[in-house]
């Protein structure tokens, strides 16, 4: 590893001879490289190699989003060793975090370990909303709005009738009747989320039906007349005050 000295020691002969003109049958080496001995005796000479690397201390780094949004966990990734161990006991590259908290991460190789530390936030929030609406309301009508979102810190509202405001609780006019999607986005610094409800403003079918008319020309209430909103087909029938049908029509 980086830095240190190690040992390489020899046997099997009666005198030996390094590549590095060391004579003694143990050296002390801080170089990667090849090292080889030569060892003799009254029968000969052999030769032995070895071939020396140089490793390097891990380096321990998590790398990753710190903040939890909505419960949505975060996938964090360490780096700089060969293995590693996590503090929920994750032996793998890359493990998930589901609420805030401190961790850490120990990057392992064969010089050695290193820890990384990483503090979790959880910056999740809840957008919601009332309002004074009631079903059958009919526009022109204004609605107010109370905000109760949680954790949040601005505000975007979209009315469904192509406005919007940024108020904390605004009022707004619908002018037609009609159904309008309400979206409420609340914003904190670093999460977002939204509430949305339906307001369906209605026209009434109001419709009048005269119970009683005198045709005879005196031009009061001489004619029979039904007035209504979205009508689309009329059948009449005219009875007199002993049951008997006098007159029937369609329209």
């Amino acid at each position: 590893c980086s830095g240190e000295t190690i040992i390489l020691t020899a046997s099997g002969g009666n005198n030996y001879l390094w590549n590095t003109s060391d004579t003694t049958n143990s050296i002390a080496i801080v170089m990667a490289g090849v090292y080889t001995v030569s060892s003799s005796n009254f029968c000969g000479t052999i030769s032995e190699s070895i071939s020396i690397t140089t490793g390097v201390f891990p380096i321990a780094l998590i790398t990753g989003d710190s903040v939890i949004c909505n419960n949505n966990g975060i996938v964090l990734t360490a780096a700089g060793g060969d293995t590693f161990l996590w503090s929920n006991e994750s032996t793998l590259p890359s493990t998930n975090f589901n609420n805030a908290q401190q961790i850490y991460a120990i990057a392992i190789n064969s010089c050695g370990s290193d820890t990384a530390y990483k503090t979790i936030y959880d910056y999740s929030l809840t957008a919601d909303f009332t309002s004074n609406y009631t079903p059958n309301n009919n526009a022109p009508i204004e609605i107010s709005f109370t905000n109760s979102s949680t954790n949040s810190l601005t505000y975007h509202w979209n009315f469904g009738d192509g406005n919007s405001d940024t108020l904390v609780n605004p009022l707004h006019t619908y002018t037609n009747n009609g159904e309008y999607t309400v979206v409420l986005t609340a914003h904190n610094e670093f999460c977002f989320d939204t509430y949305e409800i339906i307001f369906v403003f209605n026209t009434p079918n109001l419709v009048y039906i005269p119970n009683v008319f005198t045709p005879n020309d005196d031009d009061v209430n001489d004619v029979f007349t039904i007035v209504g909103d979205n009508i689309s087909e009329i059948e009449c029938q005219i009875f007199n005050r002993w049951g008997e049908k006098l007159y029937t029509w369609d329209m």
